[in-house]
Formats: C-alpha cells, structure tokens, sequence
C-alpha cells in the first residue's frame, strides 16, 4: 500500500537484509545518510516531490500567459484555495485546475487556468507581484507510490554499494582457505549494482534520455511547450 513517510534507516536495514546481507554487515553501513541520499536521487532525477506539503506559493500575474494559464513549476496534489490581489477564486467559475482529469489517473495538477485575463499595470508594476497565492499540497501526492518508495530504497543502496563490496571482499580479488577458493574479481558485487541501476534507471541506452527507464523514468516529470506532461 502507499507509504505515508520517505524511506528512513530502519527500512533500509530492514530492506538490505532481505536482500541477504547480515544484520552484522548492515549494522556497519551508515544507514540514515544513505536513506535521504535514496530520497534525494530520486526526487532529483524525476524532478519531482513525491511526499506533499501543505503550502502557500505566490506568483506574480505577469506569470499568466495570454490564454489564462498558470504554470505551477511544481507539482500539486491538491488545491485548498486561490486568491488574486485578495479576493478568493472560485473553482470551476473563476479557474480550473490543469489537466481536469489528472486526479482520476492518479496525477498531479501542474497549471491553473483562469477565466479572465489579467492586465498588471506596466508603469507601476509592484501591484503585479507576488499577486497570486496558491494554496494546496504541493508535491506528487499525499502518499508515496509503493514502487517510487522501493526506487528510494534501491538508490540508497547503490549509495552503500562500494562499502558493501568490501565488506564482502575485504579488498581481495581471491580468498582461500583449506580446499575452499572464492574469487571475488576487480568489481565484486558488479552484477548486483547493474541490477540496482537496471530497476531504477532501465537499459542504460535509455537512462540519458528524456523519460528514461526504470522506477525514475515512470515518474519523471517532462517538460514540454508552456507545462508538465505527466
């Protein structure tokens, strides 16, 4: 089910031993910096906050292109209210939220349009700013994607990775013991890594690309024309 919080050290822990290493090997892993390290790739490389917040953003009116549009910038889960120079519009009759139908899919809204068009005094242009406030929870949703929350935790593994290949190896190509000889290679753990950057990132023909692969590519935010395509 949808996660209510970003992934934290435990689930972390909890996430790499289910993976198969050892709670000994885990409890040597700096787990809390690793865990918001996941968290910030993530939203970095998608453009996006997946966790909303409640908050207010201004804009200035000049900011309302020809056609009535506001270009949020951001994503919104959720809008609480509008208010132009003051007076509160009215959803539906005053403006609108962009695309209509974003919520029945499952997406957030990224533009307000309004019904009528603004004309901010150009000698005086002070009464333009910050003219518009909007007020909502802003970010993706007001949960997190159980596939995005497991796209965290696969970044912040990628973070420990280097520190778990030596805690495998202990910096040895080859370890031998009686009649026992493992062989650990120049990139121990290599195949583990690629099939981390493989969920999160997809093929690597396609993780430069916009829209990419992986976990990161679904949730990427593509920008296009005058706002978000999602």
């Amino acid at each position: 089910m949808p996660q209510t919080a970003y992934p934290t050290l435990i689930d972390l822990g909890a996430w790499l031993q289910d993976a198969g290493f050892t709670a000994a090997a885990v409890a040597n892993l700096d787990l809390e910096t690793a865990a918001a390290a996941g968290v910030a790739t993530f939203e970095q490389a998608t453009g996006r906050k997946m966790l909303a917040v409640s908050q207010t953003r201004e804009f200035d009116l000049t900011a309302v292109n020809p056609r009535g549009v506001l270009d949020l910038r951001a994503d919104m889960a959720s809008l609480t209210s509008v208010t132009v120079s003051g007076p509160a519009q009215v959803l539906n009759t005053d403006m609108r939220l962009r695309e209509p139908n974003a919520s029945d899919r499952g997406l957030p809204f990224w533009a307000l349009q309004f019904a009528r068009r603004f004309y901010p005094v150009v000698t005086y242009p002070q009464p333009s700013w910050a003219a518009i406030a909007v007020t909502g929870l802003w970010g993706y949703a007001a949960t997190i994607p159980d596939d995005a929350w497991q796209g965290m935790l696969v970044l912040a593994g990628l973070e420990l990775h280097p520190f778990l290949a030596q805690e495998f190896s202990h910096g040895a190509l080859t370890y031998q013991e009686q009649d026992v000889t493992e062989h650990y290679g120049p990139d121990p753990m290599g195949s583990l890594r690629d099939n981390w950057r493989f969920v999160a990132f997809g093929p690597k023909e396609l993780s430069g690309k916009p829209g990419g692969g992986g976990v990161v590519g679904l949730y990427k935010r593509v920008v296009f024309g005058a706002g978000g395509f999602m």
